[in-house]
């Protein structure tokens, strides 16, 4: 697979002196976003740690910020699963940010310069609506584990 035809090109700003993201490894599928400043996240809070990054993203796409998996070891999790950034998300001041959650009972200190999340870009189709009829012998599922125990 030829990466070069394959990449897409993302507009970055920095902010102040905010690490350029980099993939960490030829094979990784995501890059690493690094505090821009140390945060204290006391026990139970939600805090935005700041990356110092404006990034301008292609129309069509959107960046996804998800925790690196070394994450919970720190005691935060990414407190929204998944952070999206769209692409009309690029003004001068639209600083791409990850909220964590700390879910221990003492502070956690994010150093400026730690990586603590990781992005990628994806693809996404418009999506249009169209009225449903449902089909008379189709059957509901019933929800939440309707498939069975396992």
């Amino acid at each position: 697979m030829d990466l070069q035809n394959d990449s897409i090109t993302v507009g970055v700003r920095h902010l102040g002196t905010a690490q350029t993201p980099q993939y960490q490894t030829p094979g990784a599928a995501a890059f690493d976003l690094a505090a821009a400043e140390t945060v204290t996240v006391a026990p139970g809070r939600l805090a935005l740690v700041p990356t110092g990054l404006v990034f301008a993203v292609p129309d069509g796409h959107f960046l996804a910020i998800v925790a690196r998996s070394s994450l919970p070891k720190r005691g935060l999790l990414v407190a929204n699963g998944l952070g999206v950034l769209d692409s009309d998300y690029r003004g001068p001041a639209d600083e791409a940010r990850v909220l964590v959650l700390n879910y221990t009972d003492a502070p956690v200190t994010v150093a400026a310069g730690d990586r603590i999340a990781q992005a990628f870009v994806l693809r996404v189709p418009r999506v249009q609506f169209v009225p449903l009829a449902h089909d008379a012998g189709a059957d509901s599922r019933g929800g939440f584990g309707s498939t069975g125990e396992r």
